[in-house]
């Protein structure tokens, strides 16, 4: 399966400037220890759509849609999050690095145990 072109496009230098530092690191520990539970990936010419869940702090389950737009060649980030922070949270963040690290199955549905 192909990947995405515009998901083959992000790396961590493109999306870490959407994340003050302190989001992006908590995001990072929460990829990093497993918190994302679904992940799907969408792409539809030059927006690429990422719908997902990833359990909380306290163990309850957020919901992400997150939306990447690529135009001139620059990256654009809008990720909405039922958590109280609502956008751009760390929650948005741990599933954009679980994503790039699947750019072979894109369109998959990811599940983590």
């Amino acid at each position: 399966m192909v990947p995405p072109k515009l998901l083959s496009k992000l790396n961590i230098d493109r999306i870490k400037p959407w994340f003050d530092e302190g989001t992006f690191k908590r995001g990072t520990d929460y990829w990093e220890t497993g918190h994302v539970r679904r992940v799907k990936v969408t792409e539809d010419g030059t927006e690429l759509s990422v719908q997902s869940s990833v359990s909380g702090s306290r163990g309850l389950m957020y919901h992400q849609e997150i939306e990447i737009y690529e135009y001139e060649n620059l990256i654009e980030i809008s990720g909405e999050c039922t958590c109280p922070v609502g956008i751009n949270c760390k929650h948005v963040v741990a599933v954009l690095c679980l994503s790039l690290i699947h750019l072979s199955e894109p369109t998959r549905q990811l599940a983590s145990s």
